[in-house]
């Protein structure tokens, strides 16, 4: 999403009631952004949670090419760099994308 021609993102916090005056708003932001939009979207090992959004606002969100999934990309270059026998897990991919290590002597809050 752009404003101004700066990419910005959406933090969604699903932990909420659903009598609360915001889950309908929450559901609605959800259905617009999910089903409705033309968006590109990137997520990491995300069709567990199309299923659980697809729950949450009442509605099938279908597979579509215009979810971008990190994991699938990442192991996609790393078949092409290295021999690999499973699918990278978060760490692995931000590694291989950001070109550096997340050891024991960085912290996950300096990325």
């Amino acid at each position: 999403i752009l404003e101004e021609g700066i990419p910005s993102s959406w933090v969604v916090d699903l932990i909420c009631a659903d009598d609360t005056p915001n889950y309908s708003m929450t559901c609605d932001l959800l259905r617009w952004l999910f089903v409705e939009s033309e968006l590109n979207l990137v997520g990491f090992a995300y069709k567990h949670d199309l299923h659980m959004l697809s729950t949450y606002i009442g509605q099938e969100i279908a597979i579509s090419p215009k979810y971008i999934d990190l994991q699938l990309l990442a192991a996609h270059q790393m078949m092409e760099e290295e021999d690999i026998s499973s699918l990278p897990g978060l760490k692995s991919s931000c590694d291989h994308f950001l070109k550096f290590g997340a050891g024991a002597e960085k912290n996950w809050r300096d990325y």
